[in-house]
């Protein structure tokens, strides 16, 4: 979990290549299973995570979150699902045109507006 109110508001997401386990095997009588390599976030030196990494913020605040693109051969972008936030800030490329290609960075301010618990994720359709 990245606490923003410890680092300013501010966090630089990552996309990693991973290799992650469905489960821990801990609760399940089964065989650890890995996914195929997948494109994951990652934040400051925390693990890649396909169900990104938790971000905790105080209703009010404006939080940035800089997306730096690793990958070298496809764009991506990040949607915030359930915040009331500007269209230059949306994350899906076909309302705003915003993608962040291999190797550049975006930063989104988002509104901490609406409480709860939301989920965001990549919004870059490869065709």
């Amino acid at each position: 979990m990245v606490d923003l109110a410890e680092q300013d508001d501010q966090v630089t997401l990552e996309t990693q290549p991973a290799r992650l386990p469905v489960h821990g095997g801990d609760s399940i009588v089964a065989p650890i299973i890995e996914l195929p390599r997948v494109w994951a976030f990652q934040a400051g030196d925390g693990h890649p995570s396909v169900l990104c990494p938790v971000l905790r913020a105080q209703g009010g605040d404006i939080i940035g979150v800089r997306l730096y693109n690793t990958n070298r051969k496809r764009l991506h972008t990040v949607y915030f699902r359930a915040v009331r936030k500007t269209w230059e800030d949306d994350g899906v490329p076909t309302r705003t045109g915003i993608t962040v290609d291999p190797g550049e960075t975006n930063t989104y301010e988002i509104s901490v507006n609406v409480p709860g618990t939301h989920v965001y994720h990549c919004h870059y359709q490869a065709h």
